[in-house]
């Protein structure tokens, strides 16, 4: 026989003893009479101990990580819908100031209009016509 045969032999005895063990738990309700199995049970090694430590640190790091890359692209999402609010504001505004000269061309084409802007708005007079100021109540 190899020494591969060997240890899966032993390994074989020591699963189907571990096997008759838990049945012969099972059987007699839940409680192991051995009292090495329950300090096997409780005692963890210093080694598994890090491993964990180091297992949950990782973790707690990457979760961390993702929070971050969650939270600084919500922010710069909000700063794009901030912004794009802003310049369709300006375009709206800009729209309405157009649709306003738009119609302000189409009234400066009436000669009337004309005159009474001029009279109004620079003060112009006709001949043998003086302006008076009134002061505004």
């Amino acid at each position: 026989m190899s020494k591969r045969d060997d240890k899966r032999k032993k390994e074989q005895i020591r699963a189907r003893k571990e096997q008759s063990a838990k049945s012969a738990t099972m059987k007699s309700g839940g409680s192991n009479k051995s009292p090495k199995s329950k300090k096997k049970a409780g005692k963890v090694s210093a080694a598994s101990k890090r491993r964990m430590t180091v297992g949950f640190t990782v973790s707690a790091l990457v979760l961390a990580f993702c929070f971050y890359l969650i939270g600084s692209t919500f922010a710069l999402y909000l700063t794009a819908l901030n912004e794009k609010q802003t310049a369709q504001a300006e375009y709206d505004a800009a729209v309405a100031r157009g649709i306003e000269l738009e119609q302000e061309l189409k009234r400066m084409q009436d000669p009337e209009y004309l005159k009474q802007y001029a009279r109004e708005k620079y003060f112009m007079a006709k001949d043998n016509e003086i302006i008076f100021m009134l002061p505004n109540d």
